[in-house]
């Protein structure tokens, strides 16, 4: 049995007319529980010999909720005229299954992949259907699978994670995505245009409704996609060693002690430097840079940073400008008849200005001057990291993740499988999955009252949960770790 690299998303739309009468030729099932729908699909007997069997006799809510996929880039490959579609359910989203075109020259043609999430933890399965009619089940999520879905290809504490970039999901038959400066607007329409017509004409679709004009759902089931994720970062952050000595650390980060651009509005500045959460027996034991840019940690040593991050927004802007032009390329080929394949897109955040960047830069330079030189570099790492995920980010928030991140990196603990994207850009889950931490429900009041109005009695508050959430910390910094023996292992003669 071919096992499968799963990479999968609840995404739904709600097409423009609903199924066609269809013609259930195995044995129906009307029930929609995820598992004995799965059930359903591995052991229905010979009557459900084929996917698209399957596609007629399946609840009547999977079949009118689906998402397209036209350039599929995982082991389930798509191609325009054999578009890869995701299923769902639309009021209950605890199950999500993909079943392609069915192009024999493609790697998973005749599988359905499947997704259920059991109290927000995932379990992945693949079915495979054999020429001769027969079903071959995968067990509960196989190994090859963790290699993406997993953390370095383990599973851990957290269960499988899903794998998905940031919205715009480019991909997909979307609206036009992006600015028209990215030149990404005609090639989504015809796409769209020619994926439709295919997904009309294939017999294995024949049950479903016609496509339509999405709602717009992508934020919408993107936020669902978080919440998983959260859930799993938080069990894997808890898991990390000695996580009580930074807990109310990144708590305090993701409230804003340390992290404020507006910092004349706190008054009280005691709680503002990282040393002052920290003893320097902690910082001068916690100094791992194995998963910083060499190149980084060189300008920062020869005092280059604003240099060599300025050339890198210069290099990022070029990049783009280049990815464009080979866009708009690309799509006079798919105009003309062609399916090229996409393996990149123009950079969104090229349709704004150079000089505004590197404004930002420098103010961003400015609020961390003062911070220890190795938390300065994991910052400015996830500016380059950034980039590197199509956007140049220098807000609050990069200052934030990166505390976040040396909190935990500096230890020697590599968190970038907690990420969801195939290229780890650490934005998208540590600060909301903070939000999760128990702890922090009863701190949430506090920081958002001084966020949202700055009065005295909320900066009081403000500044007094700061202090203590320091104190904690601190207290905890001092203590000095103590090694567990490790048991010896019995060797076998």
């Amino acid at each position: 049995m071919k096992l499968i690299l799963l990479i999968l998303i609840i995404l739904v739309y709600t097409p423009a007319s609903f199924p066609r009468n269809p013609d259930c030729d195995g044995t129906p099932i009307a029930n929609e529980d995820p598992f004995a729908f799965l059930q359903w699909v591995k052991h229905n007997g010979n009557l459900n010999k084929k996917i698209s069997d399957v596609i007629c006799c399946m609840p009547v809510k999977f079949r009118s909720s689906y998402k397209v996929s036209h350039s599929s880039v995982s082991a389930q490959a798509a191609h325009y005229k054999s578009p890869r579609l995701i299923f769902g359910n639309l009021e209950n989203d605890n199950i999500t299954f993909s079943i392609s075109g069915g192009d024999p020259t493609l790697p998973q043609s005749n599988s359905i992949e499947i997704i259920i999430d059991r109290n927000d933890e995932l379990e992945l399965y693949d079915v495979e259907f054999g020429e001769d009619g027969k079903k071959h089940g995968s067990k509960k999520n196989p190994e090859l699978c963790m290699s993406c879905h997993g953390n370095f290809g383990e599973l851990t504490a957290g269960g499988p994670r899903v794998v998905f970039s940031k919205l715009p999901w480019q991909r997909m038959t979307t609206q036009a995505v992006g600015s028209e400066c990215t030149n990404q607007g005609n090639f989504q329409r015809e796409a769209r245009r020619i994926t439709y017509e295919a997904i009309e004409k294939n017999p294995r679709f024949r049950c479903l409704p016609s496509p339509g004009p999405e709602n717009d759902t992508d934020i919408f089931y993107d936020e669902y996609l978080e919440r998983i994720n959260f859930k799993r970062v938080i069990v894997e952050m808890n898991a990390t060693p000695d996580f009580r000595q930074i807990r109310n650390f990144i708590m305090g980060v993701k409230g804003g002690c340390l992290a404020y651009y507006d910092i004349k509005k706190l008054k009280l500045k005691n709680f503002t430097k990282v040393e002052q959460w920290f003893s320097d027996r902690y910082l001068n034991e916690n100094d791992n840079l194995v998963l910083i840019k060499r190149d980084l940690i060189n300008a920062e040593q020869e005092n280059k940073v604003e240099d060599f991050l300025s050339t890198k927004i210069d290099e990022f802007h070029q990049q783009g400008q280049r990815e464009a032009q080979e866009f708009q390329q690309k799509t006079q080929a798919l105009l003309a008849g062609e399916f090229p394949t996409i393996t990149t897109y123009p950079k969104l955040s090229t349709c704004e200005s150079i000089e505004g960047h590197k404004r930002g830069l420098k103010k961003l330079l400015g609020l961390v001057s003062s911070y220890p030189k190795n938390v300065r570099l994991y910052i400015y790492d996830m500016v380059i990291r950034s980039m590197e995920n199509g956007r140049v980010e220098t807000g609050i928030d990069i200052i934030k993740n990166g505390l976040v991140r040396w909190a935990f990196e500096s230890r020697g603990l590599n968190i970038v499988g907690w990420d969801m994207s195939l290229i780890p850009n650490y934005s998208r889950n540590l600060l909301p999955a903070i939000d999760r931490l128990e702890d922090y429900l009863d701190l949430r009041s506090v920081f958002a009252n001084f966020e949202r109005t700055s009065n005295d009695e909320d900066r009081v508050a403000f500044a007094q949960q700061c202090s203590d959430l320091m104190l904690k910390t601190r207290n905890l910094s001092s203590v000095k770790k103590t090694k567990k023996k490790m048991p010896k292992k019995k060797v076998k003669k």
